[in-house]
């Protein structure tokens, strides 16, 4: 038999290997975690330059050809500042960079200075700008989240209905599952999730309702779906519940 003094280093030698081997699981959890939101920054940093752009390049100047082509240069410099800045995990200066763009659109519509052709073009881009900044308000709630920890130490204020309704309701169906996945794995034109989800357009159309209704999706004007900030962070959360669960069934 080993001696004892033998023994006690070897079970010391056990514990900091295994404390050394859950330090780095949680390293990798949580640069997996931050990859993830990451990804899902990109794809919306994406939508919104590609959502605007649209509106920018559809715009007219009645002054001058040229007076329309510097516009548009500035306005897309713009929107490529902020959408810049959420590629980068900067969330607070994309929401201080669209802020400036809305604060300027507001300057100009005031300015008396401004011909109604400009003005057109800004009254245009507002409530664009505007509905972009609420986005980006909300993804402001992804940054420095932690999706592989969920709390759950207080549950007091459970509503139950309210999950229910906004939550498992919605995800009732396995084939909306499938939807949001595929949606968060980029396909984002309907003729894409027909494919991804191998449903009909019409059974497609019925599943893509009660997520846009709870807004777990939402929708551009060129009715490219992408996922909410409520979408991306319900989906995290079910991943880290269904890894937490298998591990009470081995």
């Amino acid at each position: 038999m080993r001696p004892l003094k033998e023994i006690e280093e070897l079970a010391e030698t056990i514990k900091l290997l295994r404390e050394d081997v859950n330090k780095n699981l949680l390293d990798v959890k949580q640069a997996l975690s931050k990859a993830l939101t990451l990804n899902y920054l990109l794809i919306i940093s994406k939508h919104l330059f590609e959502e605007i752009d649209t509106l920018i390049n559809s715009l007219e100047c009645g002054r001058s050809r040229l007076k329309e082509v510097n516009c548009k240069e500035m306005f897309k410099g713009r929107v490529k500042e902020y959408t810049d800045e959420i590629s980068a995990f900067n969330i607070e200066k994309a929401l201080g960079g669209v802020d400036g763009f809305l604060n300027s659109a507001d300057q100009r519509l005031n300015d008396t200075s401004y011909t109604k052709d400009c003005k057109k073009c800004w009254q245009q881009l507002r409530p664009t700008l505007f509905l972009q900044k609420k986005l980006i308000e909300s993804v402001n709630m992804l940054e420095g989240r932690d999706y592989s920890k969920l709390d759950i130490s207080d549950i007091g204020d459970f509503d139950e209905r309210k999950i229910f309704n906004e939550v498992i309701e919605p995800l009732s169906h396995i084939a909306r599952l499938r939807v949001m996945k595929s949606i968060f794995e980029g396909k984002h034109r309907f003729s894409e999730l027909v494919e991804a989800t191998k449903l009909s357009s019409g059974h497609l159309i019925y599943h893509l309702r009660p997520l846009k209704k709870q807004n777990l999706i939402i929708q551009d004007e060129a009715k490219n779906y992408i996922l909410s900030p409520k979408g991306y962070w319900i989906l995290a959360a079910l991943k880290q519940t269904m890894e937490e669960t298998q591990k009470w069934c081995r």
